[in-house]
């Protein structure tokens, strides 16, 4: 059996978490709300709870990522005007012309055009959390990037698991979960986004979600690779890619030196 279930927003996801349906596997549900592995998740049980919402502490982290890649931002062009801007041209006031000139924010080729990113949080056990944040960074960083350039960005969330465990005593042979966590119109809120492509969104949280809905099989099966394609519209973090901080600074590079190579 091969399952897709899509969650609108990350309210609706959490929602859902929390409702153990007789599908599901109550006593491993039970284990999941209390873990307290940080070693593996990357926060403690309370850390998890009052980050579902907000990572403030990867934002320091994020800064110091965000100068070792330097993504550029917004172009600038300058308009004049006779009577509001910055910078006063004398040649251009004596040639009766506006002479005022003032600086303005040049979206680029985004002009509005959406992007969907696809952040995959699923990773096998042997994957250490400080990996998994390493994608987790890379996405912050790309989605921000984006939007500074005139793009409007949507970011899904997704897993794809096989061998998870059973429904309603069907064998589940493939499993894909995806929740939307920043719709196209929203401004970039980088603490939330940060917190809903974590390691411990998938290993605390998501794994909550299975044990509600599913009875889980021991280890809850193993993350595969969807080898999904990324296109114009849409760009996938697949499982397994930017684990490492280089692969990561050249997932970034390659795609805002792709989008700068458009725009000129």
């Amino acid at each position: 059996m091969k399952l897709e279930i899509k969650i609108p927003n990350i309210d609706k996801f959490y929602e859902e978490c929390d409702i153990v349906e007789p599908t599901g596997r109550q006593s491993e549900w039970d284990e999941c709300d209390k873990r307290n592995d940080k070693w593996w998740i990357g926060l403690s049980r309370e850390e998890v709870i009052a980050s579902k919402y907000s990572y403030k502490e990867g934002l320091d982290k994020l800064k110091q990522l965000e100068l070792e890649t330097p993504l550029g931002g917004s172009k600038k062009l300058y308009k004049w005007d006779n009577d509001d801007g910055d910078e006063m041209s004398l040649d251009r006031l004596y040639d009766d012309l506006p002479a005022m000139r003032k600086r303005i924010k040049n979206l680029g080729k985004g002009n509005g055009r959406f992007i969907t990113i696809h952040a995959s949080v699923g990773e096998n056990a042997f994957v250490s959390y400080n990996q998994m944040l390493n994608r987790s960074y890379a996405i912050v960083q790309l989605v921000d990037y984006l939007e500074n350039q005139g793009f409007r960005v949507c970011v899904v969330a997704y897993s794809d698991v096989a061998d998870l465990g059973a429904y309603k005593d069907k064998h589940i042979d493939l499993l894909h979960v995806e929740v939307v966590v920043k719709q196209a119109e929203e401004p970039l809120n980088k603490s939330l986004l940060l917190t809903c492509i974590s390691p411990w969104f998938l290993r605390v949280h998501l794994f909550k979600f299975w044990n509600a809905k599913f009875k889980t099989s021991w280890g809850y099966g193993r993350a595969v690779d969807g080898n999904y394609k990324t296109t114009d519209s849409d760009i996938y973090f697949r499982t397994g890619s930017c684990l490492e901080k280089s692969e990561a600074d050249n997932y970034l590079k390659r795609y805002t030196s792709q989008i700068k190579e458009e725009d000129e």
